[in-house]
């Protein structure tokens, strides 16, 4: 499976590859944007303090617990090569990116748990029982890419009190979080995750504003965990690895977490879409599972990625993802006229 975005060695008018939000990024992002290119001429603070009190002033946590990246794949591979796991466990399908850094790694072994199919891969406290006994490092997705599902709250408690136990490092991937139907109903800091880092201090938690200020092209990233960790990962990153325009961009990005109104919005809109979209993928003939974000997993008996191609529609094939194979697809959740013309095309394919 390869990342989605891929418009450049395809001839695409409508990208469903890449799911963001549908509303785009607020005007005033664009205007930090602008500001940020007028300090070109100037070097980025390498300690990211103003930026980093923002992001966590916005999550309700010390500035201590934080670090910013050149978006979360470049947290991911840090924090990975940060922890250096001798025993990492994948609970698949997952996202290709904790593999693509463990890889990395000269002496990881790399173990594959599937998640069940017939309870349309939703992950489950009896995960735990298959745990090998030696694992060191174990990676969740909330909501889950490429699934779509959040991690129920008794589930991810059981995980991460094992992990502790077990003294098993955790990597929780919630760059989608906040496209989630989670985030409508978890407001604003009531998760306080200033508790949950310092309850368990091998956990790392990956957050990203590039899906929901829909700015792929600039990375905007960053990492809460225990602050002895922060300068283990700061040494597996570049000195300067957040432009200035990036910074601008992340610090205006976090003002607007603390007003909540742009979230709001944008949820409402991408669960009745999402709504909108999985009753029309079903109408077309296509098996749909349940998601609570901005993108939808589906499953056809009839070969779609090429046709669509043809018709210069991108969507994400997920065929060689470890856990799924032939017939699974991943599409984002887009407006209404995109979501009609994709699920239109997909039918006169099928039929």
């Amino acid at each position: 499976m390869t990342h989605g975005g891929d418009i450049y060695r395809h001839d695409i008018n409508i990208d469903y590859s890449v799911s963001l939000n549908p509303l785009g990024p607020p005007q005033e992002v664009y205007d930090a944007i602008k500001e940020g290119l007028k300090h070109l001429g100037e070097y980025p603070d390498p300690k990211q303090e103003s930026l980093r009190s923002a992001l966590a002033y916005a999550d309700g946590v010390r500035p201590e617990n934080v670090l910013a990246g050149n978006g979360a794949s470049e947290l991911i591979v840090g924090t990975v090569s940060y922890v250096n796991p001798k025993h990492a466990v994948l609970f698949t399908p997952c996202f290709d990116g904790y593999r693509h850094a463990l890889n990395a790694l000269s002496a990881c072994r790399v173990t594959d748990i599937p998640m069940s199919r017939e309870d349309d891969f939703r992950l489950g406290s009896d995960i735990i029982q298959l745990m090998p006994a030696d694992a060191d490092m174990i990676f969740l997705c909330d909501p889950w890419n490429p699934v779509g599902l959040s991690i129920d709250g008794a589930v991810l408690d059981d995980i991460l009190e094992y992990a502790s136990d077990a003294g098993i490092s955790v990597l929780l991937d919630e760059s989608f979080y906040y496209l989630s139907d989670k985030a409508m109903s978890e407001p604003g800091r009531s998760r306080n995750l200033q508790a949950l880092i310092d309850r368990y201090p091998g956990l790392y938690i990956i957050r990203s504003y590039t899906k929901l200020f829909a700015l792929p092209g600039l990375r905007m990233g960053y990492v809460i965990t225990d602050e002895k960790n922060i300068p283990g990962i700061r040494k597996m990153l570049p000195e300067w690895n957040i432009s200035l325009p990036a910074a601008y961009a992340m610090e205006a990005c976090a003002g607007f977490m603390c007003e909540r109104d742009h979230i709001a919005r944008s949820l409402e809109m991408i669960s009745g879409e999402r709504l909108h979209l999985c009753g029309l993928l079903k109408d077309a003939g296509c098996k749909v599972y349940p998601s609570d974000t901005v993108f939808v997993m589906f499953n056809s008996d009839i070969e779609l990625y090429e046709p669509l191609l043809k018709r210069n529609i991108l969507i994400r094939d997920l065929s060689g993802m470890p856990g799924l194979g032939r017939g699974f697809y991943r599409t984002a959740v887009r407006s209404s006229a995109d979501n009609v013309l994709l699920a239109a095309a997909i039918h006169d394919i099928r039929h």
